[in-house]
């Protein structure tokens, strides 16, 4: 008896025909011959080549089986629909399971009546002990949403290989480039997986066995796909996947990578910590505000926890005070308070600031403090280590003259241009170095812990000069030789490293690019092509990988002054993790970690690698260079810090390096 053969059996026999025909063909060729020549061949090849993959990912997160339908076909036709907007088409294997694990949480939010789980989501494989099924699918569930929240050159070529089976030769044809290179992303890419699993508690060996006995068989793809095609061949246009566009399509513009739960989360966040420091009230500046009360660093006695601490005075009342005879003859307020910890003197010193004469400075730096006292009659200390941190030499000449206006206004107009500020102690007036505004100049801004200083900055300055590349078929260690040359810096090779993903200086190299850049730029897209980058290592730069670069983290101390805050440092934190690389944080399962910095000084440490801390110290530079907030608004921030400080009575005095609370009494 002879079998007519329906729509549906044409379909699957045109569906295989057209699989053999372009097997060999990569993801991308095929994706550019739907997007460009409308090849309905090309797209059938893809539709069969990920059917198993995509279809299983949706049986494991839906409720019933026509969710798990809805969910398949709508990442298929979201692919037909919006395949001209992938960027990176070598990539799609990733894209596609990512839309797919997206389109499957989608059924589970839908607010139409549910079915009954179906029981043929539970005969995807047979298991003799229902419990172990249960806890498989669960293993399969956690593996697919930690690889859809993965970076995507990473997440492509572990679902070619842990769901498609693709050895490293084909993932190498396929992506159009070395295998040394497939087989770094590989590394590098179940590394971050195991990390990522193991945190919700899961074994990644038996995650990728769960996806393995939880996947549906090749006929029930098939199934799918033949059904799938079929309605594609019966309109001129793809039709409207079963799930609104309006709950993917913010995930698909311009085939950028997917957002993670963390970055959704943060991305609010983020908006508002870029408010916190760069939209802060203009408070402190004096006589802005005419405020209650003035802050005023006074020296306390040394203990065993503290040298200094912020004392708060209360706004001058003239039935609180008593006269104070000056060298001058005027007459200064001094308030009484009962604190042992402050000297009369120090009482006395707060009375002047706001005390009218005039200074007149002719002198060096060195003498600058004798001039003060002798004019002033106060006694005036200066702080010669804040002058080499200040950069200042002592023999640097000094010319001012101040009529008729309040000494703090004095000092703070002869004192600001120096990066130099005056703090009220027991012993007296000491000038020191005021990290508020030496910031602003490029000093004291950051300092390298785990390698050379000098010799980093030796770097950042060659790095920044313009270079003219072009490599073509040049070996690796040619190009890195031409660099050494040119830079005039020592630049190596990470061999071992380069061992591990198995390539060898010999490989060729392509770079070319018709203007000047700066080196450290042409370096870095020159290398990135082979998933190669610049890191330190022994006061060495070196060609490594991403791994190697991993491997050798750099630690590195930013301090935060001039940033108005406002003891806000966990929304920089957030910040610096929620937009520089966020895959390569502890949160998320990478190695860098960021952390409070102890000392009087506000300070994160982060340790990461090169390439993060040159965009970290770019993204600290630009809201520095963007916040115009006094400085003693830093004062408040840094004496509001929380306990994980220190004492906040001990952590910011007068003197050098104690931050910017001496600052209060002369700069409110």
């Amino acid at each position: 008896m002879v079998r007519t053969m329906n729509k549906c059996d044409e379909t699957t026999v045109l569906n295989a025909i057209a699989t053999c025909r372009f097997a060999s063909a990569s993801d991308a060729e095929l994706l550019d011959a739907w997007t460009r020549d409308q090849l309905a061949e090309a797209f059938a090849t893809l539709v069969n080549r990920y059917s198993v993959m995509v279809l299983s990912v949706c049986r494991r997160k839906c409720r019933c089986v026509s969710d798990a339908e809805d969910a398949y076909q709508t990442t298929f036709l979201l692919l037909a629909k919006n395949s001209a907007k992938i960027r990176h088409a070598d990539r799609l294997a990733g894209w596609l399971h990512r839309v797919a694990q997206r389109s499957a949480v989608a059924t589970l939010n839908r607010t139409a009546h549910m079915s009954e789980p179906d029981e043929s989501l539970g005969e995807m494989v047979v298991i003799d002990n229902p419990l172990d099924e249960i806890a498989a699918r669960h293993e399969a569930i956690i593996l697919d949403e930690e690889l859809a929240a993965m970076p995507e050159r990473y997440r492509a070529v572990l679902v070619m290989q842990v769901y498609q089976g693709d050895p490293i030769e084909t993932m190498a044809e396929r992506f159009q480039t070395t295998v040394g290179t497939i087989r770094g992303r590989l590394q590098r890419g179940k590394k971050m997986l195991a990390d990522r699993l193991r945190r919700r508690g899961v074994v990644p060996l038996i995650a990728i066995s769960a996806s393995m006995t939880t996947q549906v068989s090749s006929v029930e793809a098939a199934s799918a796909a033949s059904q799938l095609l079929g309605m594609l061949e019966s309109s001129s246009i793809p039709p409207s996947p079963p799930l609104s566009e309006s709950l993917l399509n913010p995930l698909l513009v311009n085939g950028r990578n997917l957002m993670s739960p963390w970055n959704l989360g943060c991305g609010a966040a983020i908006a508002g910590a870029i408010g916190v420091l760069l939209m802060g009230p203009a408070e402190g500046l004096v006589g802005a505000s005419g405020g209650d009360t003035v802050d005023v660093v006074m020296a306390q006695k040394a203990d065993a926890d503290s040298e200094a601490a912020a004392v708060q005075f209360p706004a001058v009342k003239p039935a609180d005070l008593s006269s104070v005879k000056t060298k001058q003859g005027s007459v200064a307020k001094v308030e009484k308070v009962d604190d042992p910890e402050v000297s009369e003197l120090a009482i006395r010193l707060k009375g002047e600031l706001d005390r009218v004469s005039d200074v007149s400075i002719d002198g060096t730096v060195e003498s600058l403090a004798d001039e003060l006292q002798q004019q002033l009659g106060l006694p005036v200390l200066l702080d010669k280590r804040a002058l080499a941190f200040a950069k200042l030499s002592p023999e640097q000449m000094l010319n001012f003259d101040s009529s008729q206006e309040p000494l703090r206004t004095s000092l703070r107009k002869l004192l600001d241009p120096l990066g130099m500020k005056a703090t009220i102690e027991n012993e007296g007036i000491v000038i020191t170095a005021n990290p508020s505004q030496l910031v602003h100049l490029g000093i004291g801004t950051d300092r390298w812990l785990s390698v050379d200083d000098e010799t980093m900055r030796l770097f950042t300055e060659k790095l920044s000069e313009s270079l003219k590349l072009q490599f073509i078929e040049s070996p690796l260690r040619q190009v890195v030789s031409q660099l050494h040359e040119s830079l005039g810096v020592n630049l190596m090779i990470d061999h071992r490293a380069l061992d591990d993903i198995g390539v060898d200086d010999d490989f060729p190299v392509n770079y070319s690019l018709g203007g000047e850049v700066a080196a450290y730029d042409a370096i870095q897209m020159t290398l990135r092509s082979y998933d190669l980058e610049l890191t330190v290592r022994n006061n060495v730069l070196l060609v490594t990988t991403m791994e190697g670069a991993e491997e050798s983290l750099l630690s590195r101390i930013y301090w935060l002054e001039g940033l108005a805050l406002d003891g806000n440092f966990d929304s920089l934190t957030q910040l610096i993790q929620t937009t520089i690389k966020p895959d390569q944080w502890e949160a998320l399962g990478g190695r860098g970690t960021i952390g409070i910095g102890p000392g009087e000084r506000p300070s994160i440490i982060v340790n990461q690698t090169y390439d993060i801390h040159r965009q970290i110290e770019s993204l600290i530079d630009t809201l520095r260079s963007n916040s115009f907030h006094p400085q003693s608004k830093d004062t408040g921030a840094h004496k509001s810090t929380p306990a994980r400080f220190g004492n906040p009575a001990s952590g910011f005095g007068g003197g050098f390096g104690g931050g910017f609370g001496g600052a209060g009494g002369f700069m409110n």
